[in-house]
């Protein structure tokens, strides 16, 4: 479907992806650093040096904006726990991820542990659920 845009267009989506990406990165930060109440996108644009538009364009509200840094969360713990590697350093990974991010972490842990099923909101519980019951622990995906 690429091979159908312009190049223009595909750079502006490679743009927006990649300047998306910074946004969330740079929110991780904030919150890392003066805690979630203080997330605004005022506070994140000012951050970032862009006007509040540029930023909304990106997320509709605060909301959108935490949403998409727990599913960011959510993504980077997976490819912690399921990625390359023997089971022990996967879960090093992940705990480094967490004791380096508590902020966003806790934030991700309390929305996973709302209402609602954990299957929706972790992509990757079967494939836990079923390494511990094989008793494998963080094994390797599809390893028997």
């Amino acid at each position: 479907m690429d091979e159908l845009r312009s190049p223009a267009d595909q750079r502006r989506n490679r743009n927006f992806a990649e300047t998306h990406r910074q946004l969330i990165e740079r929110a991780v930060t904030l919150i890392g650093t003066d805690g979630v109440d203080e997330l605004s996108v005022s506070s994140l644009a000012r951050d970032a040096g862009m006007n509040r538009s540029t930023v909304y364009y990106h997320f509709e509200s605060r909301e959108a904006l935490l949403l998409a840094i727990k599913e960011w969360v959510g993504m980077r713990l997976s490819e912690a726990m399921l990625g390359i590697g023997d089971p022990a350093a996967r879960l090093e990974r992940s705990l480094e991820f967490a004791l380096n991010h508590p902020a966003v972490v806790h934030l991700w842990v309390m929305d996973l542990i709302e209402d609602g099923p954990i299957e929706e909101k972790l992509p990757f519980w079967g494939v836990l659920v079923d390494a511990f019951q094989r008793g494998q622990g963080l094994a390797e995906p599809g390893a028997e």
